[in-house]
């Protein structure tokens, strides 16, 4: 099946910044999850913005199947499934690492 690929919005829903261990993302740049720090996100090529200290929005190219919306929410619990279907559209050829 041929992927449509677009820019897609992802927010990645967290709470809680006073544990910020606790609630890892899924950061696109580095290819990994790492623990949420405001500061090194506003220095990311993909960040938009930290809406209300409750959530990190990204912005990077990523699949858009039939039905897809342009916006992906990302619960701090499905973090690393993002990063595994991340991980197979990498080593497929249908995204770009980094």
């Amino acid at each position: 099946m041929i992927r449509k690929i677009g820019t897609v919005q992802h927010i990645n829903l967290v709470t809680g910044w006073e544990y910020p261990k606790q609630h890892e993302i899924f950061c696109k740049k580095e290819h990994k999850l790492k623990s949420v720090n405001p500061y090194d996100c506003e220095k990311c090529p993909y960040f938009v913005t930290a809406e209300r200290m409750d959530a990190i929005v990204c912005q990077w190219e990523d699949t858009l199947a039939a039905g897809d919306y342009a916006t992906k929410i990302i619960r701090r619990y499905d973090s690393y499934e993002e990063f595994l279907r991340v991980s197979e559209l990498i080593a497929s050829g249908v995204l770009k690492e980094g």
